[in-house]
């Protein structure tokens, strides 16, 4: 069975969870448990929509977790929301042990600010594609990409980008 850890913040977008759909409907059609999910969070506990009330229950990246894949979210606004030094330790520590590290929309700025995007191809939402570009210049942003898999590494444009790429992970 594939682990896969969804790694979310506060004021994180509904639709990044929206990703979790395509592997429930691998699951459905293998006709067995194919993934298995989990969310987490720098401190777990619940977090907060961006703009919902609701929240959902996360585990603590402190707590070891058995992960095969991770998929990092994004932040509304990644110019002015710099993950906290946690995450960022956290994700150059993780991409030593997972099989692959990949990131929806703008959580491609925290796998930049992690370093794991040097040197790499990579691909984020349209209105930050060039922000991204200026701001990590050993980065090769692929403005006009879906998403781009990069060796362990994968990115997307965004969220509905990411439920309709062949996310099939063996």
């Amino acid at each position: 069975m594939c682990r896969i850890g969804f790694l979310i913040g506060e004021g994180f977008q509904i639709m990044d969870l929206a990703t979790q759909s395509v592997f429930e409907r691998a699951s459905i059609v293998a006709d067995e448990p194919f993934y298995a999910l989990e969310n987490f969070s720098a401190v777990g506990g619940e977090v907060r929509f961006v703009t919902w009330p609701p929240r959902v229950g996360t585990r603590s990246l402190h707590e070891r977790a058995d992960v095969d894949t991770w998929i990092v979210g994004g932040v509304i606004d990644p110019l002015s929301s710099p993950p906290p030094d946690t995450i960022v330790a956290f994700l150059r520590k993780a991409s030593i042990s997972a099989r692959r590290i990949g990131a929806i929309c703008t959580g491609g700025f925290m796998l930049a600010e992690a370093g794991l995007l040097a040197r790499r191809r990579a691909a984020t939402h349209w209105a930050y594609g060039r922000a991204m570009q200026e701001r990590f210049p050993d980065i090769h942003v692929e403005e006009d990409q879906i998403y781009i898999v990069d060796d362990p590494i994968w990115t997307s444009v965004g969220m509905t980008a990411a439920t309709a790429s062949d996310c099939r992970i063996e």
